[in-house]
């Protein structure tokens, strides 16, 4: 709650998960630039989160799963994610301008690996496609990896392959190519 406590007096719109299910404070929607995306979707995604008047409150002595925030530009947005990881936290990212911060261990690589060790697959038969810098830990995991053509440099640089773009049905192509 220390972590919830410090941005809550920040110009930042972010959001916790506890037990699989989006909280917000409420009145800091205020500091969501929705930027590239549409006005509807934005309104459409901050609806389907739980709103609180006092977050502090409700998160005291429950899990917090994962912490994300929005909007974060230029300086900042190094500034909250090396504070984070000061926390020994996980951070990534899959919009422009988002935080995620999990525990080191919550990332898709390890999500990958424990599919893979529960169905008896070596990371080698695993094939994983990603477009986004949380792409990352399960595109170094997976024996074929791909990314997005439009994806992110730092996902490109982590995947084994591209593949064409998410518009191009780039999924599809690599594994009628690759697996069929």
């Amino acid at each position: 709650t220390e972590i919830i406590e410090h941005f809550l007096n920040e110009p930042v719109f972010f959001e916790i998960y506890i037990d699989g299910k989006s909280h917000y404070q409420i009145g800091t929607d205020c500091y969501y630039d929705s930027g590239e995306l549409p006005e509807e979707f934005v309104k459409e995604i901050i609806g389907t989160m739980t709103g609180h008047n006092d977050l502090m409150s409700f998160a005291k002595g429950k899990a917090i799963e994962k912490l994300t925030m929005y909007s974060v530009k230029g300086d900042r947005h190094r500034e909250y994610s090396d504070l984070l990881r000061g926390y020994n936290l996980s951070v990534a990212t899959s919009l422009k301008d988002s935080i995620e911060a999990t525990t080191k261990t919550a990332d898709k690589g390890n999500a990958l690996k424990g599919i893979c060790e529960e169905l008896g697959f070596s990371c080698d038969e695993a094939m994983s496609f990603g477009d986004s810098g949380n792409d990352c830990p399960m595109l170094e995991y997976a024996g074929l990896s791909f990314a997005m053509e439009n994806g992110s440099d730092q996902c490109k640089a982590s995947a084994k392959y591209i593949t064409k773009s998410n518009a191009e049905d780039g999924v599809a192509y690599a594994i009628n190519k690759y697996a069929l």
